[in-house]
């Protein structure tokens, strides 16, 4: 009997997304910078896959909203938790104001990579492609609303070593 998890589910997915490319060139799809709209252009692209997580949120105590987009079983669970999620909605200065940002001086997106993301991994994308394709490995996608630029955040499960003691 063969086992169904995530990882066979991705892989055909995978597979698909192969296929899909070798019929018919992929157009680059920029982001809008409208949340809304980007996260709907990701829903349509991955389709309904119940491993894909899609959370939307407010940073901080601002009216700014965000979402993370990444796959259980690939991406790490505790370290999305730990330091992307709680630094973007519990330790995002309450000082901040919304009206000081603007997204066309990337101002709030200085201040992300300066002050609130505390990830070593890091990397500003575009285009749909380049998120589904980060996302697909394991990273985690940080779409900001009033932004056409998306974070690619390195948040890959590392397998679980087994230490091999010699005596």
């Amino acid at each position: 009997m063969k086992r169904f998890n995530s990882k066979n589910r991705l892989r055909k997915y995978s597979i698909k997304m192969e296929k899909k490319q070798e019929t018919a060139p992929v157009q680059e799809t920029d982001f809008t910078g409208i949340l809304t709209t980007d996260l709907e252009l990701v829903r349509r692209e991955i389709g309904h896959n119940s491993d894909v997580n899609i959370r939307e949120f407010k940073l901080g105590y601002t009216e700014i909203r965000a979402a993370i987009i990444f796959i259980s079983g690939l991406s790490d669970k505790e370290l999305i938790d730990s330091y992307i999620l709680k630094s973007l909605m519990l330790n995002f200065p309450a000082g901040y104001s919304p009206g000081h940002h603007s997204m066309g001086n990337s101002t709030l997106k200085e201040f992300m990579i300066t002050h609130v993301l505390t990830i070593s991994e890091l990397k500003e994308v575009s285009t749909l492609n380049e998120l589904i394709t980060g996302v697909l490995k394991g990273k985690t996608a940080l779409l900001i609303d009033g932004s056409p630029i998306s974070f690619i955040l390195g948040t890959i499960k590392e397998k679980q070593r087994q230490s091999l003691f010699l005596f």
